[in-house]
């Protein structure tokens, strides 16, 4: 594969985990920047709380790495004291710590979804 390809880039493990645990393992723009990458279209910071959006970008990264289905912190196991060793940990279990990524060509949710 090209690595100089715009149509696929190179993210971070803890990037990735971002997008498909809820639970935020980087720079906000960081995942920011690869939210986007997946997606194939800007998203405005509001529409990572909106359902619709949340679940295609978790989807969307499954989809390209479905081994990190199942990778769920269990709620109370990430805190501010330890979130960097539980990244650290699952980076040596599931490494490679770097992933590549196609770039995404989906539609924004459509107000139909959203009402839904």
């Amino acid at each position: 594969m090209n690595e100089n390809n715009p149509e696929h880039k190179q993210f971070d493990l803890g990037v990735l985990l971002s997008m498909t645990t809820g639970y935020l393992f980087c720079e906000f723009s960081k995942m920011h920047e690869a939210a986007e990458f997946v997606m194939g279209h800007p998203i405005w910071s509001h529409e990572f709380g909106m359902r619709e959006t949340v679940d295609k970008l978790r989807s969307a990264v499954l989809l390209q790495h479905p081994d990190l289905i199942g990778i769920q912190p269990r709620r109370g196991d990430i805190r501010k004291d330890n979130w960097r060793s539980w990244l650290a940990q699952t980076k040596l279990s599931h490494g490679p710590e770097t992933r590549t990524v196609t770039k995404g060509n989906q539609d924004r949710a459509t107000v139909q979804e959203r009402k839904g």
